[in-house]
């Protein structure tokens, strides 16, 4: 279990918070890039990795929560008329995201399947002439994939 916290002051991956020794035990990461973005503010990361070189099953399981309490650089003047402008700031609230994929390899067919689930909920609260407006967002993407040496044999995603 490894359990990481970072300030990041610009947009990152995941893969800037991970120890290099848990990004390489997960043997079925083809495409080597996570789903879900760090993003300005204060991160705390709570992940899992299961797998040994030999093994046939490999799993891991990601909780990343991001605040920022500041409001981000964001702001835009917009005139809707010669008389009248808004403007509208943007701050980020919180962001919580659940990722789980796991791997399974089977070398008599020389496949590879992958179930892979993702979730994520944010909260962002939205400024305009100095009245709050709360937005929430929530999203989630499951996908099940088989490949084989040569090609892909069954994709399935769902968002």
């Amino acid at each position: 279990m490894v359990v990481t916290y970072g300030y990041n002051a610009s947009y990152s991956t995941l893969l800037g918070l991970l120890p290099r020794a848990v990004l390489t035990s997960f043997r079925g990461s083809y495409e080597g890039e996570p789903l879900f973005r760090v993003y300005y503010g204060h991160s705390a990361l709570a992940f899992y990795s299961y797998g040994m070189p030999t093994s046939r099953l490999t799993a891991e399981v990601a909780l990343l929560y991001n605040f920022n309490p500041r409001p981000s650089v964001l702001r835009n003047v917009v005139t809707a008329n010669r008389s009248f402008s808004y403007v509208m700031v943007g701050k980020r609230n919180d962001m919580l995201d659940l990722s789980v994929k796991g791997d399974l390899f089977i070398p008599s067919l020389m496949t590879n399947v992958r179930v892979e689930m993702q979730g994520t909920q944010g909260r962002y609260a939205q400024y305009v002439n100095g009245a709050s407006l709360d937005v929430r967002s929530r999203k989630a993407f499951a996908s099940l994939v088989t490949r084989t040496r040569v090609r892909s044999v069954l994709d399935v995603q769902l968002g």
